[in-house]
């Protein structure tokens, strides 16, 4: 089912309090990373996009290692895609097919980037 704010759209500010006090009380990395992937999550369903792709930017940056990297990587691909950036979308993408934890995730990612490529003319 959805966690956070995964389903919420214009109304998740509740929930970003809640994790901000999860994110700054827990020493445990993992569920540190996971509350600010979904914190990032709620702020971009609440329109804050630029706010959205900055945290998720810094969660990378803080625990490029951590169970949701993949997720980290693989959404800010697909919105930097959305954007128009297919160089900041590609680079995601060409990271996460070589680097994710799960082959079906290292898969989608490489498919993606063949889509990013095309989107851009450039077939390789």
């Amino acid at each position: 089912g959805d966690l956070g704010c995964y389903g919420v759209h214009r109304n998740g500010g509740e929930a970003v309090p809640a994790l901000d006090i999860i994110v700054s009380k827990t020493a445990e990395p993992e569920l540190k990373a996971a509350a600010r992937y979904i914190r990032a999550r709620c702020l971009y369903n609440m329109r804050a996009e630029r706010q959205a792709l900055e945290e998720m930017n810094r969660l990378l940056k803080d625990h490029p290692r951590s169970g949701t990297s993949d997720d980290v990587r693989f959404w800010l691909g697909e919105r930097l895609e959305s954007e128009g950036d297919l160089a900041g979308a590609k680079n995601n993408f060409s990271r996460l097919s070589e680097d994710a934890s799960s082959p079906d995730m290292a898969q989608e990612a490489l498919y993606r980037l063949a889509s990013t490529l095309d989107g851009e003319g450039k077939t390789e």
